[in-house]
């Protein structure tokens, strides 16, 4: 019995007519007809009545019916199986803060969407996200990255934007400073990141426009994230320059201020290498692209 007879078979049970069915598969009716008989000579039996308003299952045909609609069924679910594990898996590198803030919940809706698709994820610092991308041991990486950072052969898309905010603890001096300036606050110890995070990257960049040199920075600890930093804060440890989506995502008692002579913004965005072409890739970008900016919103 060939595959094609039953998917005909099943058309003509679904339209109630072999001129529809033939209509919907395009072909003609008399080879519609032609593979109905084929599958009738199978069974045995007579499964379709022939009308002139249709066709109409007989209550053998209705057994038989039910059974090619579960054959074809299972043998599709298997071709998507069987294709699914010849596909590699999607890797992704995220930042810190694309990593915690928005991927539980953006991987939970997606794998509901697409639970056969299998994810490899790793979050990293920026600069690991960048140099993954560029070795291409990712798909697709989500961070921050500096203007210049990214050239032609990378597919770029603003997810959103950041600032860079002071995060203190209630306790801190500054708390209760109606307005703070940038040398202000760095005659305070602050809670810093490694060179190679991206809020430190963009921290040093701002600081030089500024006429300061980062060696001002007067660093308590370095720890090596930023939600290790704003544990650090909440804790009393010091302040901290740092994200202030991070910063708004903890319920931990934290003060978030303004600079007011020190606006950052920083953007993050979902990057591609324009050479690779993971065949999930593009649904899951744009995926990403549309939940996480309605989080960020």
């Amino acid at each position: 019995m060939r595959l094609e007879y039953l998917h005909t078979f099943q058309k003509v049970v679904e339209q109630g007519s072999l001129l529809y069915a033939a209509r919907a598969l395009g072909i003609s009716v008399s080879t519609v007809s032609a593979h109905v008989s084929a599958v009738e000579e199978f069974f045995g039996e007579r499964l379709l009545e022939r009308r002139r308003s249709g066709v109409e299952l007989t209550q053998k045909g209705r057994i038989a019916a039910q059974e090619v609609r579960s054959i074809l069924t299972r043998l599709e679910r298997a071709r998507r199986e069987v294709a699914m594990r010849s596909t590699p898996p999607l890797r992704i590198a995220l930042g810190n803060i694309p990593g915690v803030v928005l991927l539980p919940e953006v991987l939970r809706e997606y794998r509901l969407l697409k639970p056969e698709l299998e994810l490899a994820v790793l979050i990293k610092n920026s600069s690991e996200c960048a140099a993954l991308l560029e070795s291409s041991e990712v798909d697709v990486a989500v961070a921050c990255f500096l203007e210049g950072e990214l050239d032609a052969k990378y597919r770029c898309a603003l997810l959103g934007r950041d600032r860079l905010v002071l995060v203190l603890g209630r306790e801190h001096p500054l708390a209760e400073v109606p307005e703070l300036s940038i040398r202000q606050v760095l005659r305070h110890p602050l809670v810093t990141l490694p060179e190679s995070s991206g809020i430190t990257r963009y921290l040093h960049a701002a600081l030089r426009r500024h006429g300061i040199a980062p060696e001002e920075i007067r660093s308590i600890a370095e720890v090596n994230s930023v939600f290790s930093q704003l544990q650090a804060v909440a804790r009393g440890l010091g302040a901290a320059i740092t994200s202030e989506i991070a910063a708004r995502s903890m319920n931990s008692g934290l003060v978030v201020r303004e600079i007011e002579d020190f606006a950052v913004e920083r953007h993050l965005y979902v990057v591609c290498r324009r050479d690779s072409a993971h065949p999930e890739r593009e649904e899951f970008v744009s995926f990403f692209l549309e939940r996480g900016r309605e989080l960020l919103s």
